[in-house]
Protein backbone atom coordinates (compact mmCIF):
# COMPACT_ATOMS: atom_id res chain seq x y z
CA UNK A 1 0.00 0.00 0.00
CA UNK A 2 1.47 3.34 -1.04
CA UNK A 3 -0.88 5.38 1.12
CA UNK A 4 -2.88 8.55 0.67
CA UNK A 5 0.03 10.99 1.08
CA UNK A 6 2.20 9.19 -1.47
CA UNK A 7 -0.52 8.82 -4.11
CA UNK A 8 -1.75 12.41 -3.87
CA UNK A 9 1.68 14.08 -3.66
CA UNK A 10 2.05 14.30 -7.43
CA UNK A 11 -1.51 13.42 -8.41
CA UNK A 12 -2.88 14.65 -11.73
CA UNK A 13 -5.86 13.80 -13.90
CA UNK A 14 -3.75 11.94 -16.46
CA UNK A 15 -2.96 9.14 -14.02
CA UNK A 16 -4.88 6.09 -15.23
CA UNK A 17 -4.85 2.31 -14.64
CA UNK A 18 -3.16 0.09 -17.18
CA UNK A 19 -5.29 -0.76 -20.25
CA UNK A 20 -7.47 2.26 -19.43
CA UNK A 21 -8.05 3.44 -22.99
CA UNK A 22 -8.85 -0.02 -24.36
CA UNK A 23 -11.30 -0.71 -21.54
CA UNK A 24 -13.00 2.67 -22.03
CA UNK A 25 -13.30 2.02 -25.77
CA UNK A 26 -15.00 -1.30 -25.03
CA UNK A 27 -17.37 0.57 -22.72
CA UNK A 28 -18.17 3.14 -25.42
CA UNK A 29 -18.90 0.39 -27.95
CA UNK A 30 -21.28 -1.29 -25.50
CA UNK A 31 -22.92 2.09 -24.75
CA UNK A 32 -23.41 2.71 -28.46
CA UNK A 33 -25.42 -0.49 -28.83
CA UNK A 34 -27.42 -0.15 -25.62
CA UNK A 35 -28.01 3.63 -25.58
CA UNK A 36 -27.12 4.90 -29.06
CA UNK A 37 -26.28 8.62 -29.17
CA UNK A 38 -22.87 10.17 -29.79
CA UNK A 39 -20.99 6.98 -28.99
CA UNK A 40 -22.17 5.49 -32.30
CA UNK A 41 -19.21 7.23 -33.92
CA UNK A 42 -16.82 4.80 -32.23
CA UNK A 43 -18.34 1.96 -34.25
CA UNK A 44 -16.96 3.52 -37.43
CA UNK A 45 -13.33 3.61 -36.24
CA UNK A 46 -11.07 1.67 -38.62
CA UNK A 47 -13.97 1.03 -41.00
CA UNK A 48 -13.89 2.21 -44.60
CA UNK A 49 -10.80 4.24 -43.74
CA UNK A 50 -10.25 5.07 -47.41
CA UNK A 51 -13.53 6.99 -47.59
CA UNK A 52 -13.49 10.76 -47.81
CA UNK A 53 -14.34 12.78 -44.72
CA UNK A 54 -17.57 13.90 -46.41
CA UNK A 55 -18.69 10.33 -46.98
CA UNK A 56 -17.66 9.43 -43.42
CA UNK A 57 -19.86 12.22 -42.06
CA UNK A 58 -22.73 10.97 -44.20
CA UNK A 59 -22.21 7.46 -42.81
CA UNK A 60 -22.33 8.75 -39.22
CA UNK A 61 -25.59 10.59 -39.93
CA UNK A 62 -27.10 7.30 -41.11
CA UNK A 63 -25.88 5.28 -38.11
CA UNK A 64 -28.43 3.91 -35.65
CA UNK A 65 -28.16 1.09 -33.05
CA UNK A 66 -29.96 -1.50 -35.18
CA UNK A 67 -29.78 -4.20 -32.46
CA UNK A 68 -30.80 -1.98 -29.54
CA UNK A 69 -34.08 -3.83 -29.01
CA UNK A 70 -32.27 -7.17 -28.72
CA UNK A 71 -30.01 -5.83 -25.96
CA UNK A 72 -32.96 -4.19 -24.24
CA UNK A 73 -34.95 -7.44 -24.24
CA UNK A 74 -31.95 -9.42 -23.00
CA UNK A 75 -31.17 -6.92 -20.21
CA UNK A 76 -34.79 -6.72 -19.10
CA UNK A 77 -34.91 -10.51 -19.05
CA UNK A 78 -31.83 -10.62 -16.82
CA UNK A 79 -33.19 -7.98 -14.46
CA UNK A 80 -36.64 -9.46 -14.00
CA UNK A 81 -35.50 -13.08 -14.07
CA UNK A 82 -32.54 -13.01 -11.71
CA UNK A 83 -33.93 -10.53 -9.22
CA UNK A 84 -37.42 -12.00 -8.94
CA UNK A 85 -37.53 -15.41 -7.29
CA UNK A 86 -41.00 -16.10 -8.61
CA UNK A 87 -39.61 -16.58 -12.12
CA UNK A 88 -37.34 -19.45 -11.16
CA UNK A 89 -38.48 -22.88 -12.23
CA UNK A 90 -38.71 -25.42 -9.39
CA UNK A 91 -36.86 -28.69 -9.88
CA UNK A 92 -38.82 -31.94 -9.89
CA UNK A 93 -37.32 -35.25 -8.77
CA UNK A 94 -39.09 -38.62 -9.15
CA UNK A 95 -38.37 -41.21 -6.41
CA UNK A 96 -39.46 -44.83 -6.14
CA UNK A 97 -40.85 -46.03 -2.82
CA UNK A 98 -40.26 -49.50 -1.32
CA UNK A 99 -43.76 -50.60 -2.35
CA UNK A 100 -42.95 -49.80 -5.98
CA UNK A 101 -44.98 -46.62 -6.15
CA UNK A 102 -43.40 -43.41 -7.40
CA UNK A 103 -43.83 -39.89 -6.30
CA UNK A 104 -42.49 -36.53 -7.39
CA UNK A 105 -40.71 -34.24 -4.99
CA UNK A 106 -40.76 -30.59 -6.01
CA UNK A 107 -37.92 -28.45 -4.66
CA UNK A 108 -38.65 -24.72 -4.76
CA UNK A 109 -36.02 -22.87 -6.77
CA UNK A 110 -35.43 -19.90 -4.52
CA UNK A 111 -32.43 -17.73 -3.82
CA UNK A 112 -31.73 -18.08 -0.10
CA UNK A 113 -30.00 -15.15 1.61
CA UNK A 114 -28.38 -16.10 4.91
CA UNK A 115 -27.67 -12.87 6.78
CA UNK A 116 -28.68 -11.15 10.05
CA UNK A 117 -32.21 -9.79 9.95
CA UNK A 118 -30.90 -6.33 10.81
CA UNK A 119 -28.61 -6.44 7.78
CA UNK A 120 -31.44 -7.49 5.46
CA UNK A 121 -33.79 -4.90 6.90
CA UNK A 122 -31.27 -2.09 6.43
CA UNK A 123 -30.22 -3.28 2.97
CA UNK A 124 -33.59 -4.01 1.42
CA UNK A 125 -35.77 -1.47 3.21
CA UNK A 126 -33.61 1.56 3.99
CA UNK A 127 -31.05 1.23 1.18
CA UNK A 128 -33.57 -0.27 -1.26
CA UNK A 129 -30.94 -2.69 -2.50
CA UNK A 130 -33.26 -4.70 -4.75
CA UNK A 131 -34.17 -1.59 -6.70
CA UNK A 132 -30.54 -0.49 -7.03
CA UNK A 133 -29.50 -3.90 -8.35
CA UNK A 134 -32.40 -3.94 -10.82
CA UNK A 135 -31.90 -0.43 -12.18
CA UNK A 136 -28.13 -0.04 -11.96
CA UNK A 137 -26.02 -3.08 -11.09
CA UNK A 138 -27.52 -5.66 -13.46
CA UNK A 139 -27.37 -3.29 -16.43
CA UNK A 140 -23.96 -1.75 -15.74
CA UNK A 141 -22.44 -5.18 -15.10
CA UNK A 142 -23.14 -6.04 -18.76
CA UNK A 143 -22.17 -2.59 -20.01
CA UNK A 144 -19.12 -1.75 -17.88
CA UNK A 145 -17.69 -4.91 -16.25
CA UNK A 146 -14.61 -3.02 -15.05
CA UNK A 147 -16.68 -0.34 -13.36
CA UNK A 148 -16.68 -0.58 -9.60
CA UNK A 149 -19.26 -1.01 -6.88
CA UNK A 150 -18.17 0.83 -3.76
CA UNK A 151 -19.94 1.34 -0.44
CA UNK A 152 -19.65 4.84 0.99
CA UNK A 153 -20.24 6.07 4.58
CA UNK A 154 -22.39 9.06 5.50
CA UNK A 155 -24.45 10.53 8.33
CA UNK A 156 -23.68 11.21 11.99
CA UNK A 157 -21.60 8.06 12.27
CA UNK A 158 -18.79 9.81 10.39
CA UNK A 159 -17.90 11.75 13.55
CA UNK A 160 -19.83 10.00 16.32
CA UNK A 161 -18.63 6.44 16.97
CA UNK A 162 -21.66 5.76 19.14
CA UNK A 163 -23.94 6.01 16.08
CA UNK A 164 -24.06 3.33 13.39
CA UNK A 165 -22.74 4.63 10.10
CA UNK A 166 -25.21 5.26 7.28
CA UNK A 167 -24.24 3.71 3.96
CA UNK A 168 -24.73 4.36 0.28
CA UNK A 169 -23.88 2.12 -2.64
CA UNK A 170 -22.22 3.80 -5.61
CA UNK A 171 -21.55 2.61 -9.13
CA UNK A 172 -18.40 4.30 -10.45
CA UNK A 173 -17.71 3.96 -14.21
CA UNK A 174 -14.25 2.67 -15.05
CA UNK A 175 -13.61 5.85 -17.03
CA UNK A 176 -13.73 7.77 -13.70
CA UNK A 177 -11.00 5.67 -12.08
CA UNK A 178 -7.47 7.08 -11.74
CA UNK A 179 -5.64 4.69 -9.40
CA UNK A 180 -6.56 1.04 -8.98
CA UNK A 181 -4.79 -1.63 -6.97
CA UNK A 182 -5.69 -4.49 -4.66
CA UNK A 183 -5.68 -2.28 -1.56
CA UNK A 184 -6.42 1.32 -2.63
CA UNK A 185 -8.30 3.21 -5.28
CA UNK A 186 -8.80 6.81 -6.38
CA UNK A 187 -11.82 7.81 -8.47
CA UNK A 188 -13.74 10.93 -9.39
CA UNK A 189 -17.38 11.22 -8.42
CA UNK A 190 -19.63 14.30 -8.57
CA UNK A 191 -16.74 16.77 -8.67
CA UNK A 192 -14.66 15.24 -5.86
CA UNK A 193 -11.76 12.78 -5.89
CA UNK A 194 -12.16 9.93 -3.43
CA UNK A 195 -9.35 7.86 -1.97
CA UNK A 196 -10.53 4.54 -0.56
CA UNK A 197 -8.21 1.97 0.97
CA UNK A 198 -8.61 -1.20 2.99
CA UNK A 199 -8.58 1.00 6.10
CA UNK A 200 -9.97 4.47 5.37
CA UNK A 201 -11.96 6.85 3.20
CA UNK A 202 -10.68 10.32 2.21
CA UNK A 203 -11.73 13.04 -0.19
CA UNK A 204 -9.88 15.84 -2.01
CA UNK A 205 -10.20 18.30 -4.88
CA UNK A 206 -7.79 19.62 -7.50
CA UNK A 207 -7.09 23.31 -8.05
CA UNK A 208 -4.85 23.40 -11.07
CA UNK A 209 -2.12 20.90 -10.20
CA UNK A 210 -2.52 21.36 -6.46
CA UNK A 211 -4.28 18.77 -4.28
CA UNK A 212 -6.47 20.28 -1.56
CA UNK A 213 -7.55 17.85 1.15
CA UNK A 214 -11.17 17.95 2.21
CA UNK A 215 -12.25 17.54 5.83
CA UNK A 216 -14.41 14.53 4.91
CA UNK A 217 -12.76 11.45 6.35
CA UNK A 218 -13.73 8.08 7.80
CA UNK A 219 -11.50 5.22 9.05
CA UNK A 220 -13.20 1.84 8.74
CA UNK A 221 -10.26 -0.50 9.63
CA UNK A 222 -11.82 -3.56 7.98
CA UNK A 223 -8.52 -4.52 6.34
CA UNK A 224 -10.19 -5.63 3.14
CA UNK A 225 -11.45 -3.74 0.06
CA UNK A 226 -14.83 -2.03 0.32
CA UNK A 227 -15.09 -1.92 -3.46
CA UNK A 228 -15.24 -4.53 -6.19
CA UNK A 229 -15.31 -4.69 -9.97
CA UNK A 230 -18.73 -5.47 -11.41
CA UNK A 231 -17.15 -8.44 -13.14
CA UNK A 232 -17.44 -10.40 -16.34
CA UNK A 233 -15.18 -12.66 -18.36
CA UNK A 234 -11.44 -12.20 -17.75
CA UNK A 235 -10.05 -10.30 -20.72
CA UNK A 236 -7.35 -11.44 -23.10
CA UNK A 237 -4.49 -9.20 -21.98
CA UNK A 238 -2.40 -9.97 -25.08
CA UNK A 239 -5.17 -8.52 -27.24
CA UNK A 240 -5.62 -5.37 -25.16
CA UNK A 241 -3.88 -2.23 -26.29
CA UNK A 242 -2.27 0.34 -24.04
CA UNK A 243 -1.95 4.08 -24.52
CA UNK A 244 1.09 6.18 -23.67
CA UNK A 245 -0.84 7.71 -20.76
CA UNK A 246 -1.82 4.31 -19.37
CA UNK A 247 0.40 3.20 -16.58
CA UNK A 248 0.01 1.15 -13.45
CA UNK A 249 0.38 2.79 -10.07
CA UNK A 250 1.35 -0.51 -8.46
CA UNK A 251 2.79 -3.83 -9.47
CA UNK A 252 -0.44 -5.63 -8.65
CA UNK A 253 -1.77 -7.99 -11.29
CA UNK A 254 -5.37 -6.87 -11.59
CA UNK A 255 -7.77 -8.66 -13.88
CA UNK A 256 -9.55 -6.63 -16.51
CA UNK A 257 -12.92 -7.95 -17.65
CA UNK A 258 -14.95 -8.16 -20.81
CA UNK A 259 -18.72 -8.19 -20.67
CA UNK A 260 -20.55 -11.50 -20.47
CA UNK A 261 -22.11 -10.46 -23.80
CA UNK A 262 -19.02 -8.89 -25.44
CA UNK A 263 -19.34 -11.37 -28.33
CA UNK A 264 -22.80 -9.95 -29.05
CA UNK A 265 -21.43 -6.39 -29.08
CA UNK A 266 -18.85 -7.45 -31.68
CA UNK A 267 -21.53 -8.92 -33.92
CA UNK A 268 -23.76 -5.87 -33.41
CA UNK A 269 -20.93 -3.58 -34.52
CA UNK A 270 -20.79 -5.44 -37.81
CA UNK A 271 -24.58 -5.16 -38.15
CA UNK A 272 -24.45 -1.38 -37.67
CA UNK A 273 -21.68 -1.02 -40.23
CA UNK A 274 -23.54 -3.13 -42.77
CA UNK A 275 -26.68 -1.07 -42.10
CA UNK A 276 -24.84 2.11 -43.09
CA UNK A 277 -23.57 0.36 -46.24
CA UNK A 278 -27.14 -0.54 -47.13
CA UNK A 279 -28.38 3.02 -46.54
CA UNK A 280 -25.63 4.54 -48.68
CA UNK A 281 -26.26 2.04 -51.47
CA UNK A 282 -30.00 2.64 -51.25
CA UNK A 283 -29.52 6.37 -51.64
CA UNK A 284 -27.30 5.88 -54.67
CA UNK A 285 -28.98 2.94 -56.39
CA UNK A 286 -32.70 3.22 -55.75
CA UNK A 287 -33.07 6.56 -57.53
CA UNK A 288 -32.48 6.98 -61.26
CA UNK A 289 -29.59 8.90 -62.73
CA UNK A 290 -31.09 11.93 -64.47
CA UNK A 291 -29.47 13.58 -67.48
CA UNK A 292 -30.92 16.93 -68.49
CA UNK A 293 -29.92 19.56 -71.02
CA UNK A 294 -29.42 22.96 -69.47
CA UNK A 295 -30.23 26.18 -71.24
CA UNK A 296 -28.56 29.59 -71.46
CA UNK A 297 -29.20 32.15 -68.75
CA UNK A 298 -32.02 34.48 -69.74
CA UNK A 299 -30.23 37.40 -68.11
CA UNK A 300 -26.99 37.34 -70.09
CA UNK A 301 -27.65 34.65 -72.73
CA UNK A 302 -24.81 32.50 -71.48
CA UNK A 303 -22.16 35.25 -71.59
CA UNK A 304 -21.86 35.63 -67.81
CA UNK A 305 -23.29 38.55 -65.90
CA UNK A 306 -21.34 41.80 -65.97
CA UNK A 307 -21.97 42.38 -62.28
CA UNK A 308 -24.34 41.83 -59.40
CA UNK A 309 -26.25 45.02 -60.25
CA UNK A 310 -28.12 43.04 -62.87
CA UNK A 311 -30.83 41.28 -60.90
CA UNK A 312 -32.40 38.75 -63.24
CA UNK A 313 -34.58 35.98 -61.84
CA UNK A 314 -32.77 33.36 -63.93
CA UNK A 315 -29.39 35.04 -63.82
CA UNK A 316 -26.17 33.10 -63.34
CA UNK A 317 -25.24 35.93 -60.95
CA UNK A 318 -21.48 36.19 -61.52
CA UNK A 319 -18.90 36.02 -64.35
CA UNK A 320 -17.34 32.84 -62.91
CA UNK A 321 -20.38 30.74 -63.78
CA UNK A 322 -21.09 29.22 -67.15
CA UNK A 323 -24.31 31.07 -67.50
CA UNK A 324 -26.35 27.87 -67.63
CA UNK A 325 -29.63 27.41 -65.84
CA UNK A 326 -29.50 24.05 -64.04
CA UNK A 327 -32.89 22.95 -62.78
CA UNK A 328 -32.85 21.35 -59.35
CA UNK A 329 -34.67 18.03 -59.03
CA UNK A 330 -35.70 16.43 -55.72
CA UNK A 331 -34.20 12.96 -56.09
CA UNK A 332 -31.51 11.11 -57.95
CA UNK A 333 -28.10 12.10 -59.26
CA UNK A 334 -28.47 14.84 -61.88
CA UNK A 335 -26.02 15.11 -64.78
CA UNK A 336 -26.21 18.35 -66.76
CA UNK A 337 -25.10 18.75 -70.36
CA UNK A 338 -24.78 21.96 -72.30
CA UNK A 339 -26.36 22.23 -75.71
CA UNK A 340 -23.64 22.06 -78.35
CA UNK A 341 -23.50 25.17 -80.58
CA UNK A 342 -22.19 23.00 -83.44
CA UNK A 343 -25.10 20.62 -83.44
CA UNK A 344 -26.99 20.33 -86.71
CA UNK A 345 -30.55 21.34 -85.96
CA UNK A 346 -31.81 18.82 -88.51
CA UNK A 347 -30.17 15.81 -86.85
CA UNK A 348 -31.99 13.82 -84.24
CA UNK A 349 -30.85 15.09 -80.85
CA UNK A 350 -30.83 13.36 -77.50
CA UNK A 351 -33.97 13.90 -75.44
CA UNK A 352 -33.88 16.95 -73.20
CA UNK A 353 -34.41 14.66 -70.18
CA UNK A 354 -33.36 11.01 -69.76
CA UNK A 355 -33.59 8.60 -66.81
CA UNK A 356 -31.24 5.67 -66.20
CA UNK A 357 -32.22 3.11 -63.55
CA UNK A 358 -29.20 1.67 -61.69
CA UNK A 359 -28.78 -2.00 -60.86
CA UNK A 360 -30.28 -2.70 -57.41
CA UNK A 361 -29.24 -6.33 -57.02
CA UNK A 362 -26.40 -5.37 -54.67
CA UNK A 363 -28.89 -3.70 -52.31
CA UNK A 364 -30.94 -6.87 -52.13
CA UNK A 365 -27.84 -8.92 -51.29
CA UNK A 366 -26.68 -6.43 -48.65
CA UNK A 367 -30.17 -6.36 -47.17
CA UNK A 368 -30.10 -10.15 -46.72
CA UNK A 369 -26.63 -9.93 -45.20
CA UNK A 370 -27.86 -7.30 -42.73
CA UNK A 371 -30.68 -9.59 -41.61
CA UNK A 372 -28.14 -12.40 -41.13
CA UNK A 373 -25.96 -10.10 -39.00
CA UNK A 374 -28.94 -9.15 -36.84
CA UNK A 375 -29.92 -12.81 -36.49
CA UNK A 376 -26.35 -13.59 -35.35
CA UNK A 377 -26.68 -10.97 -32.60
CA UNK A 378 -30.02 -12.39 -31.53
CA UNK A 379 -28.61 -15.90 -31.43
CA UNK A 380 -25.53 -14.82 -29.47
CA UNK A 381 -27.87 -13.37 -26.83
CA UNK A 382 -29.74 -16.68 -26.76
CA UNK A 383 -32.94 -14.94 -27.84
CA UNK A 384 -33.46 -17.15 -30.89
CA UNK A 385 -36.47 -19.44 -30.75
CA UNK A 386 -37.30 -22.17 -33.23
CA UNK A 387 -40.60 -21.61 -35.03
CA UNK A 388 -41.06 -25.35 -35.52
CA UNK A 389 -43.17 -27.64 -33.36
CA UNK A 390 -41.00 -29.23 -30.65
CA UNK A 391 -41.43 -31.66 -27.79
CA UNK A 392 -40.82 -30.53 -24.24
CA UNK A 393 -37.45 -32.34 -24.16
CA UNK A 394 -36.35 -30.73 -27.42
CA UNK A 395 -37.32 -27.29 -26.16
CA UNK A 396 -35.34 -27.86 -23.00
CA UNK A 397 -32.26 -28.96 -24.93
CA UNK A 398 -32.48 -25.95 -27.23
CA UNK A 399 -32.82 -23.70 -24.18
CA UNK A 400 -29.74 -25.07 -22.39
CA UNK A 401 -27.32 -22.43 -23.78
CA UNK A 402 -29.58 -19.66 -22.46
CA UNK A 403 -29.85 -21.34 -19.06
CA UNK A 404 -26.07 -21.73 -18.80
CA UNK A 405 -25.51 -18.09 -19.76
CA UNK A 406 -28.08 -16.91 -17.22
CA UNK A 407 -26.57 -19.12 -14.52
CA UNK A 408 -23.14 -17.56 -15.09
CA UNK A 409 -24.53 -14.03 -14.90
CA UNK A 410 -26.66 -14.95 -11.88
CA UNK A 411 -23.66 -16.28 -9.98
CA UNK A 412 -21.78 -13.02 -10.54
CA UNK A 413 -24.77 -10.82 -9.75
CA UNK A 414 -25.57 -12.54 -6.45
CA UNK A 415 -21.89 -12.58 -5.49
CA UNK A 416 -21.98 -8.79 -5.78
CA UNK A 417 -25.02 -8.76 -3.52
CA UNK A 418 -23.32 -11.07 -1.01
CA UNK A 419 -20.29 -8.77 -0.89
CA UNK A 420 -22.56 -5.76 -0.42
CA UNK A 421 -24.40 -7.38 2.47
CA UNK A 422 -21.07 -8.27 4.08
CA UNK A 423 -19.97 -4.63 3.83
CA UNK A 424 -23.19 -3.52 5.51
CA UNK A 425 -22.83 -6.10 8.29
CA UNK A 426 -19.21 -5.17 9.00
CA UNK A 427 -19.37 -1.39 8.61
CA UNK A 428 -22.46 -1.11 10.82
CA UNK A 429 -20.90 -3.61 13.26
CA UNK A 430 -24.02 -5.77 13.27
CA UNK A 431 -22.28 -9.11 13.83
CA UNK A 432 -19.26 -11.25 12.96
CA UNK A 433 -21.40 -13.49 10.77
CA UNK A 434 -20.26 -14.39 7.27
CA UNK A 435 -22.97 -13.72 4.72
CA UNK A 436 -24.07 -16.49 2.37
CA UNK A 437 -26.36 -16.54 -0.62
CA UNK A 438 -27.41 -19.99 -1.75
CA UNK A 439 -28.48 -20.35 -5.35
CA UNK A 440 -30.55 -23.25 -6.67
CA UNK A 441 -28.44 -26.28 -7.55
CA UNK A 442 -30.02 -26.36 -11.00
CA UNK A 443 -30.57 -22.82 -12.09
CA UNK A 444 -33.38 -22.76 -14.61
CA UNK A 445 -35.73 -20.01 -15.54
CA UNK A 446 -39.13 -20.47 -17.07
CA UNK A 447 -39.39 -20.62 -20.85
Amino acid sequence: MKGYASLTKNFNEKIRPKYYHQVVKNYEIASAHIYGGDNLAVLMDDYRIAETLVRREDRLKLTIPVCKDYFKNFTNGIVYTLLANGLLQPSTQTITNKDGTTEEIVTPAKVEIIAPEETKRYAFQEMNLWDFFRKVVAVKMLLDPNGILVIMPSGKGLTDISVAIDLKLWYVPFKNIHVLSSDEIIFKFQGFYYYVSTREYRRFILRGNKVETDSWYYPHWLDYPVWTALGGVVADFDAMETNDTDYSETEDQLFMFESFISHAFEKATLAVRVFTDVEIMRQVHTHPYIEIESKPCSGCNGQGCKGRELDFADSCECPDRSGEIKPSLPIGSVLYRQRSPFRDEKEVSKPLLTFTAPDTSAIEWQGKYLEKCKADVKESLNLYRSDQMQSGVAKQLDDNPRQLAIAEIAANLYELMRITLQWITDLRKISQEKIEIKLPEEWRVRL
